[in-house]
């Protein structure tokens, strides 16, 4: 029997939401046997934040505003390289590191390991800011009296305070919005900008690469802005150890630019805050310049600079806009920002480096003459 599309649509819903019932029926069971198997939980509050660079700083507004408003003492459980973030802004805290080995399929599923773990800390609030599967499979059987939180609807019984994931707000906004509902505040208590520091080096630090190709301009091209500002100012390319191919590092040598190769992300860090400003793609290094008060101009295609630009007027983009470039209410292109594949990446292929000039020229005049 052949079904038309709407037909096809209407089963699918019905099997979604029989299977979003089931699977919360199964949550609310073992949370329950969670709870009633328990000793009292201890005042400790945790915070899941299990991130990439990039959104690890975009969760520190709500990571902070926990800190402010609840009064028992936080453990953070992250990754590693998030801990050197969070260092940097997040005073008193203790952490529990996590490792990709702690989950299986692709970080999606937890391992016994890290959920026992959480379990040792038997906290009385859980605030999840991962909000995707990964987090979901480390708490369901918590015994914690609150988990405040957001995520797909499949996983709302694993929370007392729910939010679903927000896709019209800037990547900090959805952080705060998953909080809001346990701990309300106004927009006077956040703090989403970061002071600008002054900064005398004449140094202006690239950062070629990002999170996966689909978002990279190409390091052939920021060589070009490279040759342009190695005129006036001193220019370093900074780069992960072993992605630079040997041709690039030889061209780069005749050209005489500084190439600086980071294995740990303490010697990122450094390198960043070294500089007077920061050029890159949509990527990490731009969230951490910004929280080390360093400006940025940040190069976008597939991605919408709306829901991921840092705050303040010292942080400056350019993107080519094309037929298929994010529209105002869309954080990503269809391809999903390149990561399903891409036809063509005309987004960023079809960006010349004099339109960018063009824009980032007066951007750097800008910010030296404040030095």
């Amino acid at each position: 029997m052949n079904f038309g599309y709407s037909e096809i649509l209407i089963k699918f819903n019905i099997f979604e939401k029989l299977f979003c019932f089931s699977l919360n029926y199964f949550i609310s069971i073992m949370r329950s046997i969670s709870k009633s198997f328990s000793s009292s939980n201890l005042d400790r509050t945790v915070i899941v934040a299990l991130h990439k660079l990039g959104d690890t700083v975009f969760t520190i507004p709500a990571i902070k505003l926990i800190q402010n408003k609840t009064k028992f003492p936080i453990t953070i459980v992250c990754y590693k390289e998030s801990k050197k973030i969070y260092e940097l802004i997040i005073k008193n805290v203790e952490y529990l590191i996590l490792s990709k080995e702690d989950f299986l399929f692709n970080e999606r599923l937890a391992r016994k390991s890290p959920n026992k773990k959480i379990k040792e800390i038997n906290p009385k609030i859980v605030f999840d800011l991962t909000g995707v599967m990964t987090s979901a499979s480390l708490l369901y059987n918590i015994s914690a009296e609150k988990i405040v939180g957001f995520n797909r609807p499949f996983f709302s019984a694993i929370y007392s305070h729910f939010n679903i994931v927000g896709k019209l707000q800037h990547s900090i906004d959805i952080y705060l919005n998953a909080i809001s509902t346990y701990l309300p505040f106004t927009n006077s208590e956040v703090k989403s900008a970061y002071p600008i520091k002054k900064n005398l080096t004449n140094s202006i630090c690239i950062c070629p690469f990002a999170g996966w190709a689909a978002k990279e301009w190409g390091i052939r091209n920021f060589i070009s802005l490279a040759i342009h500002y190695s005129k006036k100012y001193q220019v370093k390319f900074l780069v992960e150890k072993g992605s630079i191919p040997e041709d690039i590092k030889l061209l780069l040598i005749a050209l005489n630019i500084h190439l600086v190769e980071t294995k740990l992300i303490e010697e990122l860090i450094n390198e960043i805050n070294s500089s007077s400003i920061l050029i890159g793609n949509d990527s990490g290094p731009i969230q951490i310049a910004a929280i080390l008060g360093v400006p940025t101009f940040a190069i976008y295609g597939p991605t919408n600079p709306n829901f991921h630009l840092p705050f303040g007027d010292d942080h400056q983009f350019i993107n080519q806009v094309i037929n298929c470039t994010p529209k105002p209410y869309e954080r990503l292109c269809f391809t999903n920002a390149g990561r399903v594949g891409c036809p063509s990446n005309e987004c960023l292929t079809t960006l010349k480096a004099e339109q960018v000039l063009k824009k980032l020229d007066p951007f750097i005049n800008h910010i030296f003459s404040k030095n």
